[in-house]
């Protein structure tokens, strides 16, 4: 495991031999904060009069998620054991709502791109949950 000085020498190294001198303390690219903090700005630059709307419908959809979750928690809290099925209906349940949590917070924040990309495989955990429950 190489240390945060030995990294930052062999990455400097990397871009020297593709012809990219850096001075001491400069740095390729952006930090994640620095991200953010733009992002942020942008977010508050934009006009969107509906998006409080759509938040709470999401968050309606997250409420029942949840709900259905803990019926799943009472029932382990009550003594009787899961079976396969139900263990895995809780796992893809508790990944729903982690999922829709975070989906959440990356719209709120202007990251629509990876939202949308986290929102699908979601939307694919619910298609599942559908099935298995109908």
């Amino acid at each position: 495991m190489l240390t945060k000085a030995e990294l930052d020498a062999w990455l400097r190294a990397q871009w020297a031999r593709r012809g990219h001198q850096l001075a001491d303390g400069e740095r390729h690219g952006v930090e994640v904060r620095e991200l953010v903090e733009h992002s942020a700005e942008r977010a508050q630059a934009r006009e969107l009069p509906y998006l409080d709307l759509w938040i709470l419908m999401y968050d309606e959809m997250l409420s029942w998620v949840l709900s259905l979750q803990g019926v799943f928690q009472i029932r382990m809290k009550a003594g009787r054991p899961m079976g396969d099925f139900e263990k895995a209906l809780f796992l893809i349940l508790a990944r729903i709502v982690a999922d829709s949590i975070s989906i959440r917070h990356l719209i709120l924040l202007c990251f629509d791109t990876s939202a949308r990309t986290l929102l699908r495989s979601t939307a694919e955990y619910l298609e599942v949950v559908v099935a298995i429950i109908d």
